[in-house]
């Protein structure tokens, strides 16, 4: 009887590891999609209105991702990213406290995907404004600006948009993931009863 259970106990020891190993040589790396930042950096701000000052309002700076990257010769193109985060130094635009109706993400590029213009812009409840823009037909410009209900606006900008750079980041797969939990775990069941097949 002790040397039944201890068979079973290797088989399905063996059946196992064999149906992990299976899996990893069908499936032996996990699946990649890169997701793309783009990166701005603006330049010092030169003007600035009532009570805004550098420091702490300098430079406008940001980033948004997007799930693939910028297409090549894209002309005033609107862009729909799934995530963003744009700041003066001070106040912090992001998906998560704008709605999508004021804010703007347009872009022209090169032959290489490279942003050559753009109007990027964001407002919290109409007050506070994030905007930079050198789109042909547009005043380029960095602004910064907050509208108080009643009293002057402040505002902080320069007439000199900055640059943008783009980083792609690896994104394991959820159906991956899924994949390589159920390896490990069958992994471990394994070691288990082999090691309970041994008493």
């Amino acid at each position: 009887m002790k040397s039944n259970r201890r068979f079973r106990a290797a088989f399905w020891a063996i059946a196992v590891s064999c149906g992990t190993l299976f899996l990893g040589l069908v499936f032996p790396t996990p699946a990649l999609a890169d997701t793309f930042t783009y990166s701005y950096l603006g330049n010092d701000f030169t003007f600035f209105q009532t009570g805004y000052s550098c420091p702490p309002e300098c430079r406008l700076s940001g980033s948004f991702t997007v799930d693939t990257p910028l297409g090549d010769n894209l002309s005033d193109a609107w862009v729909d990213p799934t995530s963003f985060k744009l700041t003066d130094g001070v106040t912090t635009w992001t998906d998560e406290n704008t709605l999508p109706v004021n804010t703007v993400f347009m872009f022209s590029t090169d032959a290489g995907g490279n942003i050559t213009a753009w109007n990027v812009g964001a407002t919290i409840d109409y007050a506070w404004w994030w905007w930079s823009d050198n789109l042909v037909g547009f005043y380029p410009t960095d602004f910064t600006m907050y509208c108080p209900p009643t009293g002057n606006c402040n505002e902080a900008a320069d007439e000199n948009p900055g640059t943008w750079k783009v980083t792609s980041t690896p994104t394991p797969e959820p159906s991956t993931l899924l994949l390589l939990a159920t390896n490990l775990l069958g992994c471990g069941w394994a070691a288990n009863v082999r090691r309970r097949g041994r008493r």
